[in-house]
């Protein structure tokens, strides 16, 4: 699965309902996970040479769940089937 532009984040909410609680702009990215305690989240998308290595952005990314910012970024060039 790819996301195209964006991840958004739902909760459930006391009427038991989803409410989009945070939205978080990346493109192509194509593995998510959660920390355990449910408090980051790691997105990986394809690595681009131009992109990660020459611009110094990372395909790895770690994201505060609390309030959407990234804290962290690598670049990764093979990430395999499986995390």
């Amino acid at each position: 699965m790819v996301f195209k532009d964006k991840i958004k984040i739902y909760s459930n909410t006391k009427e038991d309902t989803l409410e989009c609680v945070l939205e978080i702009v990346e493109k192509g990215v194509e593995k998510i996970q959660f920390s355990p305690l449910g408090t980051y989240l790691v997105t990986i998308r394809d690595f681009n040479e131009e992109k990660d290595e020459k611009e110094g952005e990372g395909n790895l990314v770690v994201w505060k769940l609390s309030d959407g910012s990234s804290v962290f970024k690598n670049q990764v060039k093979y990430f395999g089937n499986t995390w």
